[in-house]
Protein backbone atom coordinates (compact mmCIF):
# COMPACT_ATOMS: atom_id res chain seq x y z
CA UNK A 1 0.00 0.00 0.00
CA UNK A 2 2.32 2.55 1.09
CA UNK A 3 5.90 2.52 0.40
CA UNK A 4 7.28 4.33 3.30
CA UNK A 5 10.79 5.11 3.01
CA UNK A 6 12.63 4.46 6.23
CA UNK A 7 15.00 7.62 5.03
CA UNK A 8 12.57 10.23 4.86
CA UNK A 9 11.06 9.91 8.45
CA UNK A 10 14.89 9.76 9.65
CA UNK A 11 15.65 12.54 11.79
CA UNK A 12 18.95 14.21 11.73
CA UNK A 13 20.36 16.43 14.25
CA UNK A 14 21.01 19.56 12.93
CA UNK A 15 24.51 20.81 12.25
CA UNK A 16 26.16 22.92 14.95
CA UNK A 17 27.16 26.14 13.06
CA UNK A 18 31.08 27.54 14.42
CA UNK A 19 30.69 30.12 16.82
CA UNK A 20 34.73 30.48 15.68
CA UNK A 21 34.99 33.11 13.12
CA UNK A 22 32.42 35.26 14.33
CA UNK A 23 34.31 35.05 18.48
CA UNK A 24 37.72 35.68 16.46
CA UNK A 25 36.47 38.80 14.65
CA UNK A 26 35.20 40.53 17.44
CA UNK A 27 38.66 39.32 19.21
CA UNK A 28 40.27 40.90 16.24
CA UNK A 29 37.93 44.40 16.44
CA UNK A 30 38.55 44.66 19.61
CA UNK A 31 42.80 44.29 19.71
CA UNK A 32 42.62 46.43 16.79
CA UNK A 33 40.78 49.13 18.80
CA UNK A 34 43.32 48.84 22.00
CA UNK A 35 46.15 49.54 19.31
CA UNK A 36 45.02 51.92 17.78
CA UNK A 37 43.93 53.96 21.45
CA UNK A 38 47.65 53.12 22.49
CA UNK A 39 48.97 54.67 19.24
CA UNK A 40 46.64 57.78 18.41
CA UNK A 41 45.52 58.52 21.73
CA UNK A 42 48.67 60.63 23.00
CA UNK A 43 48.85 61.86 19.72
CA UNK A 44 45.02 63.09 19.68
CA UNK A 45 45.81 64.33 23.64
CA UNK A 46 48.82 66.35 21.95
CA UNK A 47 46.93 68.23 19.40
CA UNK A 48 44.11 68.66 21.85
CA UNK A 49 46.40 71.00 23.97
CA UNK A 50 48.17 72.30 21.60
CA UNK A 51 45.11 73.80 19.80
CA UNK A 52 44.36 75.23 22.78
CA UNK A 53 40.58 74.58 22.41
CA UNK A 54 40.30 73.34 25.92
CA UNK A 55 41.48 77.31 27.19
CA UNK A 56 38.56 78.54 24.29
CA UNK A 57 35.95 76.40 26.00
CA UNK A 58 36.89 77.20 28.92
CA UNK A 59 36.81 80.71 28.37
CA UNK A 60 33.24 81.13 26.87
CA UNK A 61 32.30 79.38 29.89
CA UNK A 62 33.84 81.76 32.64
CA UNK A 63 31.80 83.58 34.66
CA UNK A 64 30.59 87.07 33.24
CA UNK A 65 32.80 89.99 34.60
CA UNK A 66 32.32 91.51 37.81
CA UNK A 67 31.51 94.92 38.14
CA UNK A 68 33.73 96.13 40.73
CA UNK A 69 36.77 95.39 38.44
CA UNK A 70 38.61 97.77 36.47
CA UNK A 71 41.15 97.99 33.53
CA UNK A 72 43.09 100.81 31.96
CA UNK A 73 41.86 102.10 29.39
CA UNK A 74 43.65 104.31 26.71
CA UNK A 75 42.14 107.99 25.89
CA UNK A 76 43.35 111.31 24.28
CA UNK A 77 45.26 114.27 25.81
CA UNK A 78 46.04 117.20 23.82
CA UNK A 79 48.36 120.04 24.43
CA UNK A 80 49.35 123.14 22.56
CA UNK A 81 52.24 121.03 21.00
CA UNK A 82 51.09 117.33 20.92
CA UNK A 83 48.50 114.78 21.13
CA UNK A 84 49.47 111.90 23.57
CA UNK A 85 47.83 108.53 25.36
CA UNK A 86 46.31 108.76 28.92
CA UNK A 87 45.63 105.50 30.51
CA UNK A 88 43.00 105.49 33.55
CA UNK A 89 41.45 102.80 35.51
CA UNK A 90 37.75 102.50 34.47
CA UNK A 91 35.50 99.99 36.40
CA UNK A 92 34.07 97.30 33.69
CA UNK A 93 30.11 96.41 33.08
CA UNK A 94 29.12 93.05 33.18
CA UNK A 95 29.98 91.44 29.77
CA UNK A 96 30.66 87.76 28.39
CA UNK A 97 34.22 88.66 28.97
CA UNK A 98 36.88 90.60 29.98
CA UNK A 99 37.92 91.35 26.60
CA UNK A 100 34.40 92.57 25.82
CA UNK A 101 34.16 94.42 29.21
CA UNK A 102 37.66 96.44 28.36
CA UNK A 103 36.68 97.18 24.76
CA UNK A 104 32.95 98.31 25.83
CA UNK A 105 34.90 100.82 28.24
CA UNK A 106 37.05 101.83 25.13
CA UNK A 107 34.17 102.66 22.87
CA UNK A 108 32.15 104.41 25.91
CA UNK A 109 34.24 107.22 25.47
CA UNK A 110 36.09 109.11 28.53
CA UNK A 111 34.65 110.26 31.47
CA UNK A 112 32.15 113.10 31.23
CA UNK A 113 34.21 116.12 32.02
CA UNK A 114 37.57 115.30 31.95
CA UNK A 115 40.38 116.67 29.59
CA UNK A 116 40.53 113.11 27.78
CA UNK A 117 39.18 112.81 24.49
CA UNK A 118 38.77 109.72 22.21
CA UNK A 119 39.61 109.34 18.15
CA UNK A 120 37.28 106.17 17.76
CA UNK A 121 34.02 107.78 16.31
CA UNK A 122 31.13 107.85 18.39
CA UNK A 123 28.16 105.05 17.96
CA UNK A 124 30.64 102.36 16.76
CA UNK A 125 30.00 99.13 17.92
CA UNK A 126 31.92 96.19 19.17
CA UNK A 127 30.82 93.02 17.00
CA UNK A 128 32.96 90.53 18.81
CA UNK A 129 36.24 89.99 19.71
CA UNK A 130 37.90 86.95 20.08
CA UNK A 131 41.58 86.28 22.33
CA UNK A 132 43.46 82.70 21.41
CA UNK A 133 47.19 81.63 21.35
CA UNK A 134 48.30 85.17 22.25
CA UNK A 135 46.50 86.96 19.28
CA UNK A 136 43.14 88.86 19.73
CA UNK A 137 40.92 89.70 16.67
CA UNK A 138 38.79 92.73 17.02
CA UNK A 139 34.83 93.13 14.72
CA UNK A 140 34.06 96.73 15.30
CA UNK A 141 31.45 98.36 13.41
CA UNK A 142 32.36 99.74 9.92
CA UNK A 143 31.69 103.39 11.41
CA UNK A 144 34.94 102.51 13.33
CA UNK A 145 37.20 103.03 10.07
CA UNK A 146 34.83 106.12 9.01
CA UNK A 147 38.00 108.63 9.36
CA UNK A 148 40.76 107.63 7.82
CA UNK A 149 42.64 110.49 9.21
CA UNK A 150 41.74 108.85 12.63
CA UNK A 151 41.90 105.14 12.60
CA UNK A 152 45.50 104.82 12.99
CA UNK A 153 45.86 106.59 16.10
CA UNK A 154 41.97 105.13 16.98
CA UNK A 155 43.39 101.73 16.41
CA UNK A 156 46.18 102.29 18.77
CA UNK A 157 43.74 102.91 21.43
CA UNK A 158 42.36 99.35 21.07
CA UNK A 159 45.48 97.82 20.84
CA UNK A 160 47.08 99.97 23.82
CA UNK A 161 43.65 99.16 26.25
CA UNK A 162 44.19 95.45 24.84
CA UNK A 163 47.17 95.20 25.53
CA UNK A 164 46.76 96.60 28.94
CA UNK A 165 44.58 94.08 30.02
CA UNK A 166 46.66 90.83 28.00
CA UNK A 167 49.86 91.63 28.42
CA UNK A 168 51.20 88.72 26.79
CA UNK A 169 49.59 89.61 23.36
CA UNK A 170 51.27 88.87 20.46
CA UNK A 171 49.69 90.34 17.62
CA UNK A 172 45.92 92.37 17.53
CA UNK A 173 43.62 92.15 14.53
CA UNK A 174 41.33 94.58 14.08
CA UNK A 175 38.31 94.56 11.78
CA UNK A 176 35.75 96.98 10.58
CA UNK A 177 32.49 94.61 9.59
CA UNK A 178 34.55 91.44 9.42
CA UNK A 179 37.28 93.02 6.97
CA UNK A 180 40.57 93.62 8.41
CA UNK A 181 42.25 96.64 8.58
CA UNK A 182 45.50 97.39 7.07
CA UNK A 183 47.22 99.84 9.50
Amino acid sequence: MYDLDQDQYRHEKPKKKSHLPIIFGICAFLIFCIVTGIVFIPKIRQAIDDSNVVQLISDSESPRTQPAQSARICFLIRSSENVSFRQIDIKLRKAPTTAHAVLEALLSGPPSGSELETLIPKRTKLIGVTITNNYAFVNLSSRFASDPDTTFLAAAQVRTTLRNAYPSLEKIIIMADGEPLSL
